[in-house]
């Protein structure tokens, strides 16, 4: 049987890699992890939150 995937520091990387590309004004952060993983998954949630939550500083903001 396969460890089990850790789903925080997934999560946490993805937001922190969509952060960083957002602030510096870069493309957009691509997963690094296979599309069928649930890595990837976990990775692809926390950038998308982070995505969103972005957005709506910065129509808050403006």
């Amino acid at each position: 049987m396969p460890a089990p995937v850790p789903k925080d520091p997934l999560v946490r990387e993805g937001r922190d890699a969509a952060i960083d590309a957002y602030l510096r004004g870069g493309q957009p952060a691509r997963c690094p992890y296979r599309r069928a993983t649930k890595r990837a998954l976990f990775w692809s949630l926390g950038a998308e939150q982070a995505g969103k939550a972005l957005d709506q500083l910065m129509r808050i903001g403006a």
